[in-house]
């Protein structure tokens, strides 16, 4: 299950916490009182500092990306 969102708003990134292991992580790292905030977010990232923010993010053993949805092979249930 995907941690933390991002999206692109005027040229910055926006990261929000989905769950509540981001919280607790991003609010450590931004020093704020996690524990009060119903949200917590990385606000105005500029996009030099996308993939270093990225980076950081999956160092927390955060995952940023949605999971993978593969193909499925149904052969095995409609063969008879």
């Amino acid at each position: 299950m995907r941690d933390v969102e991002y999206l692109e708003v005027k040229g910055h990134f926006n990261f929000k916490a989905l769950t509540d292991t981001a919280r607790a992580k991003m609010g450590a790292e931004i020093g704020g009182p996690w524990k009060l905030a119903a949200e917590v977010f990385f606000m105005h990232v500029p996009k030099e500092k996308f993939d270093a923010t990225i980076q950081r993010l999956r160092l927390m053993g955060l995952q940023t990306e949605p999971d993978q949805v593969g193909v499925i092979d149904t052969r095995q249930f409609t063969d008879f």
